[in-house]
């Protein structure tokens, strides 16, 4: 007979599954499966050297654990409006950062085109000056002293 939390975890996933999330167990996990990927790490099948490393990160310390004893860890189950705030939260999270990738998306395309002309610019002989379009140092040094005397003078 299933214990009331694994009844309560799969009313969970498959209110989470209606919603549109794929529900996976965190071994067998696909994160590419989809937008919306939950990883349960509770399952009634867990071995013993799961629980071991999960609960406490020390093998050694839990050398004594029984089944009597993890039936005792109480595992916090939200509300479901908690649940819908949390999963609202985090798809305007999503939606902002697939905004933020499309904006990146067309500036490295933006780039990649600048770049292109730039080349194809300089590989024609369009992008340096001849030698007649070249500025003299006589012919600047009065053009910068006569904008400096109007500046301060």
């Amino acid at each position: 007979m299933p214990t009331p939390e694994y009844r309560a975890r799969e009313h969970i996933n498959r209110a989470l599954e209606q919603a549109g999330w794929r529900v996976q167990d965190y071994k067998r996990a696909n994160l590419h499966a989809g937008r919306g990927v939950v990883l349960t790490n509770f399952r009634p099948d867990i071995e013993r050297k799961e629980i071991q490393h999960f609960y406490t990160y020390k093998q050694e310390s839990m050398g004594n654990i029984r089944q009597e004893n993890i039936r005792q860890i109480d595992f916090i189950l939200r509300g479901f409006e908690e649940q819908r705030a949390i999963v609202a939260e985090v798809e305007h999270c999503l939606s902002v950062i697939d905004e933020l990738e499309a904006g990146v998306e067309a500036n490295l395309t933006r780039a990649d085109r600048m770049r292109q002309s730039i080349l194809t610019t300089a590989f024609s002989g369009r992008l340096a000056v001849s030698e007649s379009e070249i500025a003299r140092p006589q012919r600047i040094l009065p053009l910068i002293n006569n904008k400096d005397r109007r500046l301060y003078g």
